[in-house]
């Protein structure tokens, strides 16, 4: 018998060719549950370490803010760090002690003062 010719073979094919269309669609089905699955899981777990991470971040902000609290300028003789920066900076640059205690409006004294302790500082090391 020709193969065109017998319908039964015919058929049979075709429905082994429906069958086997309908077990790779079947399968196709599971494995992208699965994986929709393991997404899902992965994303708990990434939004877990996210949490854990941003506590950490909070606390490493407060720990931060803290130390900035504890460092903050100390006053020394009324006049605060920030301002012996400026005296050294203006030496630096060629000013007058004179002329520097006119700019920060604070002492002579102060300013001699405070460049001699610098230079004390600065021979030591």
């Amino acid at each position: 018998m020709e193969f065109a010719a017998n319908p039964l073979l015919q058929l049979a094919l075709v429905v082994s060719g429906l069958l086997l269309c309908l077990y790779l669609f079947a399968s196709l089905k599971g494995e992208l549950r699965r994986g929709e699955r393991k997404r899902l899981q992965q994303k708990a777990e990434f939004e877990k370490e996210r949490d854990a991470l941003r506590a950490q971040l909070d606390a490493l902000k407060e720990a931060l803010r803290e130390a900035e609290d504890r460092s903050r300028p100390a006053s020394v003789s009324g006049m605060n760090l920030n301002k012996r920066s400026q005296v050294v900076r203006l030496h630096r640059r060629g000013e007058r002690p004179e002329q520097i205690a006119a700019a920060l409006s604070i002492p002579l004294n102060e300013v001699e003062l405070l460049l001699k302790v610098h230079r004390t500082v600065v021979g030591k090391l």
